[in-house]
């Protein structure tokens, strides 16, 4: 049987709740929807942690786009360290340089900070990054670091041995049905699990309990 996971973006306690509630498999900890997702505070994620038994992986990101300065280096690679003792998954995470490739020496900078049982979601400067779908894939590959890619198109692709993709960006109930005939088996959402359409709205159970029901549903019929 197949198996399809989904996963909510939480904000809060109240949101991590409501999506345990409905169903998720997985939570993405963040703050500022409306930036893409920057990393939540602290207090957050110790309440999360400590109260939801979901697994969950938290952002990692300091500004809206997706190069970081040296300083901001340094302080992604704290926000890790002081995160490190909590009982969460892992990170969602990722970097470009200034040619807009993806900067794995950056990267490795943070993500040497990271406890060796957690793991890493490469987020969407994946879909930003200059290069082919394949080409990024196979660089992603050889570095051997992350086990997913959150991405918003090619998640259509069969994924290389040793990751697997998160369908993100625009996903709701209209069109999950259509995305699941895809070689994807999991999926991301964002203002589809809220009270309504907006990156400011809470988490809603009864959205997060139709999507699961969805999927839930064609496993049913496979």
């Amino acid at each position: 049987m197949i198996q399809r996971i989904l996963e909510v973006i939480c904000c809060s306690l109240a949101d991590a709740r409501a999506a345990q509630e409905g169903g998720a498999d997985r939570l993405e900890i963040c703050a500022r929807l409306d930036l893409q997702g920057l990393t939540p505070p602290l207090n957050v994620i110790q309440a999360i942690a400590c109260e939801v038994e979901t697994p969950a992986r938290v952002m990692i990101r300091v500004n809206d786009g997706f190069t970081a300065s040296t300083a901001e280096i340094s302080e992604m690679r704290a926000q890790v360290e002081s995160f490190a003792p909590l009982p969460i998954e892992g990170i969602v995470f990722g970097l470009l340089d200034k040619s807009g490739r993806l900067d794995f020496s950056s990267m490795d900078r943070v993500l040497r900070e990271m406890p060796s049982h957690w793991k890493w979601t490469l987020h969407r400067a994946f879909d930003f990054a200059a290069g082919s779908a394949n080409e990024k894939l196979a660089a992603v590959q050889k570095h051997a670091r992350a086990d997913r890619i959150l991405t918003g198109d090619s998640w259509r692709l069969a994924p290389p041995d040793g990751l697997r993709f998160i369908a993100g960006g625009g996903l709701d109930a209209t069109n999950l049905r259509e995305s699941m005939n895809s070689p994807c088996r999991e999926f991301h959402f964002g203002r589809a699990a809220r009270v309504r359409p907006d990156l400011t709205a809470p988490v809603d159970a009864a959205r997060v309990r139709e999507l699961r029901g969805i999927l839930d549903q064609k496993l049913d019929k496979q």
